[in-house]
C-alpha cells in the first residue's frame, strides 16, 4: 500500500459513539522492541531505485520492475473502487493443496508470486497473487500483443485439457458482475474478456477452461482468461492468480472457499518460508479471526476483504484521536479498512494516520526526515541496536501485535527507515502486504471470516 492523486470522492463515515477511556501520557511506560536487522542484498531493487514514470496498473498487481511502489499503490488504490463482484459459484471438489510463493525481488517488484503448471501437459508460469482481482489469466499464444515474461507464453494449442467457453457458457455470463468492462463474443461464438486498468494497460482474450497444477495436485475444469492482446506496463511475469470474492476467483471455483497465505519478508528472499494453501487444511487452529468479513453494498466493491478495526495502538498506549468511527464503512460503502496482497504499504485516512505518526514520532524522539511516500523516516546508523514503540492493530475480536521491521522500512543502503504507514486522501485505509509479513492470513469464504496467525505460529 505519491505520484498520482487519488480521484475517488468520498461521502461521510457512520459514526459510532464509543466511551474513551483516558489514556496514560505516551512518554511513559511505553513499550518497545529492537529492530532485526536484515542486510539488503545487492541485486534486490530498493523502493527508492524505482523509476516512477512508468507503472502497471495496480488492480491488476501488474508493475514495472523500475516503478516506486508508491505509484504503483496510489493508482491501485485508484482502481480498487472499479471492482465488481459476482454471487460465489463453487465448481472443484474440495482438496487441499498448497504451493510455494516467491517474493518480488525475483521480478525487481514488490509483489508476491507463485509458481504453478498451466494446461496438459504442464507449463510452469509465474501469476502474481491478488486478493484485489476476481479473474485468474495469463498471456496466450498467438499474440496480437503481447509484453516480455520471464517464462515462455502459454500455447493453448499444445494442451489437451484446454476448453474456450461458448457466450452462452454460465461462467460466460458472470464475467458482467467481474471487474472486466466489456462483455462480448467472438465470430466463432467463444467468450470474450477483457480488462482495462488507470495507467491504460489491459488484456484481452478468450474466457476458457483449463487444468491448473500446484505441485502433485491438480485442479481442473478453472475457467481463466487467455489473454491474445496484452499492452501496457506489465513485465516478465505471467498473468494474475485472482484470489477476490467474486465468482470466476481461483477460490470461488475451489470446492470449500479456504485459502491462506504465509509472505516471509520481501527483503530476505525467504521463498521456502512463503507459501499458499487452498481446502480444508488452509485455515490455521492457531488463527486468530476478526470476526465476520465485511460486506460493501456497493457491488463495484464488494469482492474486497474489509475488516473491523477499531483502533491502533503505540508502545502498548491506545493511539488518542483515533476513533473506530476513523474505521467504519458507511451506509454507502465509503470508508473501511481493506486487507489487499497486491498494495505494498498500509495506507490510512488522515484521521487516523496523523494521530498514529504524531504518537509514533513522540516515542521515537529522533530526528524526522521524509521519503516519499513517507513523511516520518529515520537515519539509524546502527538499526541492530535500535529499539521502537511496538505498535500493535486493534480488531472487533483481537489484538495483534505488529513485528518491528514490518513497519520500520528499511528504504536504501544508507540506513534511511521510514514509519511504514502513510496517509491518503480518501476514506478508506488499506493493510498492505508488508504489515502483514511472517503472518498467515486466512480466509474463510463459505463462512464468511478472515484471521491472522501470529508469526511463532503460523
Amino acid at each position: 500500500m505519491e505520484g498520482k492523486q487519488i480521484t475517488n470522492s468520498v461521502l461521510l463515515i457512520l459514526s459510532i459513539l464509543l466511551s474513551v477511556i483516558p489514556i496514560p501520557s505516551l512518554a511513559t511506560a511505553l513499550r518497545y522492541q529492537t529492530l532485526v536487522f536484515n542486510p539488503r542484498s545487492q541485486e534486490h531493487e530498493t523502493p527508492g531505485q524505482h523509476n516512477p514514470s512508468t507503472e502497471a496498473d495496480p488492480n491488476s498487481l501488474t508493475l514495472d520492475p523500475l516503478a516506486t511502489p508508491s505509484r504503483r499503490d496510489s493508482l491501485r488504490l485508484e482502481a480498487l473502487s472499479n471492482h465488481v463482484a459476482a454471487a460465489a459459484t463453487a465448481t472443484q471438489s474440495a482438496k487441499s493443496i498448497s504451493a510455494p510463493v516467491s517474493s518480488g525481488a525475483l521480478f525487481g517488484s514488490m509483489e508476491y508470486f507463485v509458481h504453478l503448471g498451466v494446461g496438459t501437459p504442464a507449463k510452469q508460469l509465474y501469476l502474481a497473487l491478488d486478493t484485489g482481482s476476481n479473474l485468474v489469466w495469463l498471456q496466450c499464444l498467438p499474440c496480437g500483443a503481447c509484453f516480455n515474461q520471464s517464462d515462455p507464453i502459454f500455447d493453448p494449442r499444445k494442451s489437451t485439457s484446454f476448453s474456450p467457453l461458448s457466450c452462452d457458457s454460465p461462467r460466460c455470463k458472470q464475467l458482467v458482475n467481474t471487474d472486466n468492462d466489456l462483455l462480448n463474443c467472438s465470430y466463432s461464438r467463444n467468450c470474450l474478456y477483457t480488462g482495462s486498468y488507470s495507467d491504460d494497460s489491459y488484456t484481452t482474450g478468450n474466457l476458457s477452461t483449463e487444468t491448473l497444477t500446484f505441485g502433485k495436485e491438480t485442479v481442473d475444469d478453472v475457467a481463466i482468461g487467455c489473454g491474445h492482446f496484452n499492452e501496457g506496463t506489465m513485465k516478465r511475469f505471467a498473468g494474475i492468480l485472482g484470489l477476490g470474492r467474486g465468482s470466476l476467483s481461483f477460490p470461488s471455483q475451489t470446492g470449500n472457499k479456504k485459502f491462506s497465505y504465509c509472505l516471509a519478508s520481501w527483503f530476505n528472499d525467504n521463498s521456502d518460508k512463503s507459501s499458499i494453501t487452498f481446502g480444508y487444511s488452509a485455515v490455521s487452529q492457531n488463527a486468530n479471526f476478526t470476526a465476520d468479513l465485511l460486506q460493501n453494498p456497493d457491488s463495484r466493491l464488494n469482492s474486497l476483504y474489509y475488516v473491523g478495526l477499531k483502533g491502533i495502538s503505540v508502545g502498548g498506549e491506545l493511539v488518542q484521536g483515533i476513533n473506530p468511527s476513523d474505521f467504519k464503512m458507511d451506509s454507502n460503502g465509503r470508508g473501511g479498512v481493506i486487507v489487499d496482497s497486491g498494495t505494498t504499504y498500509t495506507y490510512l485516512n488522515k484521521k487516523a494516520y496523523r494521530p498514529l505518526r504524531d504518537a509514533f514520532k513522540n516515542a521515537m524522539n529522533l530526528s524526522v526526515t521524509n521519503y516519499t511516500p513517507f513523511d516520518t523516516c529515520y537515519s539509524l546508523s546502527h538499526p541492530e541496536n535500535t529499539s521502537v514503540p511496538i505498535v500493535g492493530l486493534h480488531f472487533d475480536a483481537f489484538d495483534m501485535d505488529l513485528p518491528g521491521n514490518n513497519y520500520m522500512i528499511n528504504m536504501d543502503d544508507n540506513g534511511t527507515y521510514c514509519f511504514g504507514f502513510a496517509e491518503q486522501e480518501d476514506e478508506y485505509s488499506i493493510i498492505g502486504n508488508m504489515l502483514l509479513q511472517g503472518f498467515r492470513v486466512s480466509y474463510d469464504l463459505a463462512n464468511n471470516l478472515i484471521g491472522f496467525t501470529l508469526p511463532s505460529d503460523a
